[in-house]
């Protein structure tokens, strides 16, 4: 048997982030219910997701990277539904923190510190 949360957005955002999280069983369910908002999913890459459920006027969405299954990595076994809203399973960085990472990446390589004492001309 397995673990099982339960994810509910009623006009407004829920998001789940497995990420850092430790999974010690072979199956983690997430029952997601969404109307008209948004249940997001965040996995890690190498997981095994499954995507069920229904979706009236609005969408299910599973977006992963090609990075194979891990061995003995769990199933994340995502059942929904969504009135007029969304469910969104996904491994892959949002276009948000794409941009920060890469925010992060410029700022750290820009020119290096004046010694103490010396000002910029």
């Amino acid at each position: 048997m397995g673990h099982e949360l339960h994810a509910l957005s009623v006009m407004g955002d829920c998001r789940i982030d497995l990420r850092g999280a430790v999974i010690d069983s072979p199956l983690l369910t997430i029952e997601a219910i969404a109307i008209m908002g948004a249940v997001e999913v965040i996995v890690p890459e190498g997981v095994e997701v499954v995507l069920e459920g229904v979706a009236i006027m609005g969408n299910k969405l599973l977006r992963m990277s090609d990075t194979p299954i891990r061995e003995g990595a769990p199933l994340v076994r995502v059942t929904g539904f969504a009135l007029m809203g969304e469910i969104k399973v996904r491994n892959t960085p949002s276009l948000m923190e794409r941009a920060w990472k890469r925010f992060g990446e410029l700022a750290s390589t820009s020119r290096p510190a004046l010694p103490p004492g010396e000002l910029e001309q």
